[in-house]
C-alpha cells in the first residue's frame, strides 16, 4: 500500500460544500480508472481505507472514501454538534445519489447508537434497541430505489492494551500473536447491533460485512502480531490492521466480478 495515503490520519471533509462529485474524497485503489465504490461514514469507515487500497489495487478497480471524522451516515447521529453533522451526512448523502458509482459501504461507529446520543434523536419515544434500527432505516430508505449495492460493516471490539506496547510485546516474543480476552457485553452489543441489521436486510437488501471472523476466536481478539500492532488507539485499526482484516472485503469484490 502507498504509506503516504495516511488513511488512518485522514479526518475526511468538514465543509459539506467539498463533499460532491466527481472528487470530494480520498482516492482508494489503482486512481488510473474510474472509482466503482464508495466507503461512506465517520472513522470507523476511514480506518479501513489501507485494506480495501490494497485489495483495489490488486484488482485493478478503484474507489473513494468520502467518510468524515465524527459524523455517522445516520441523521442527526454523531459525535460532533447535530447541525454539523446533518449537514456533512446530507452532503454525503446527496454524493451517493448523484454519483455514478454502484456500490457503496456504510461503515460507522454502531454501538454509539445504543448509547445516549446526546438528544440529537427525533422527540418519539425509542427503546435503546430500536435507536440503531430506526436511525439506519432512514438512511437505507433513500437509497432503496437507487439500484446501488449496498454493504454494511459491523463493529469490531475496542482494544484492550495499548497498541505501543502489544506490538513491542509481539515483538520481544518473535513475532507471536498477541491476544486480549473478548468481554461478555461485547458479546452482547455485537449480537444486538447484527439483530437490528438483520431485521432490515429483508426490506433492503444490503449484504453485512463482519470483521471479527477474521479477527477473534471465541474468546479473544488480535492485537498484534509479527511486532506490529493492529490498533492505531484503542478505538480504531491501524493500516497494518486494515490491511491484515482486509479479507472482511472479499464479498464486495466477488459482487463486483458477478456484475
Amino acid at each position: 500500500t502507498n504509506q503516504m495515503m495516511s488513511f488512518r490520519k485522514w479526518q475526511g471533509r468538514e465543509d459539506p460544500n467539498l463533499i460532491k462529485p466527481p472528487d470530494g474524497g480520498k482516492k482508494i485503489g489503482d486512481e488510473s480508472v474510474s472509482p466503482t465504490l464508495l466507503v461512506v461514514g465517520d472513522s470507523y469507515a476511514t480506518m479501513w481505507g489501507s485494506g480495501l487500497d490494497r485489495l483495489l489495487r490488486a484488482v485493478k478497480k478503484s474507489g473513494l472514501i468520502i467518510a468524515t471524522e465524527g459524523c455517522s451516515v445516520v441523521e442527526n447521529v454523531g459525535f460532533k454538534k447535530a447541525d454539523e453533522c446533518r449537514e456533512i451526512v446530507r452532503a454525503q448523502i446527496k454524493f451517493i445519489e448523484t454519483s455514478s458509482v454502484d456500490t457503496i459501504i456504510l461503515g460507522g461507529y454502531w454501538a454509539k447508537l445504543f448509547e445516549n446520543v446526546n438528544n440529537q434523536l427525533p422527540p418519539e419515544p425509542m427503546g435503546e434497541q430500536n435507536i440503531l434500527r430506526h436511525s439506519m432505516s432512514r438512511t437505507l430508505e433513500i437509497f432503496k430505489n437507487s439500484g446501488k449495492k449496498i454493504f454494511i460493516i459491523l463493529p469490531i471490539v475496542h482494544a484492550k492494551g495499548d497498541p505501543v506496547s502489544q506490538a513491542l510485546n509481539s515483538r520481544a516474543r518473535g513475532g507471536r500473536a498477541i491476544y486480549a480476552s473478548l468481554a461478555d457485553y461485547e458479546q452482547v452489543y455485537l449480537t444486538q447491533i447484527s439483530t437490528q441489521l438483520d431485521q432490515l436486510k429483508t426490506t433492503y437488501k444490503f449484504e453485512v460485512l463482519a470483521p471479527m471472523k477474521f479477527l477473534c476466536t471465541k474468546n479473544a481478539c488480535l492485537e498484534a502480531v509479527d511486532g506490529k500492532a493492529l490498533y492505531d488507539d484503542r478505538y480504531h485499526l491501524s493500516d497494518f490492521g486494515s490491511e491484515y482484516l482486509a479479507d472482511t472485503f472479499l464479498p464486495v469484490l466477488d459482487h463486483k466480478n458477478r456484475h
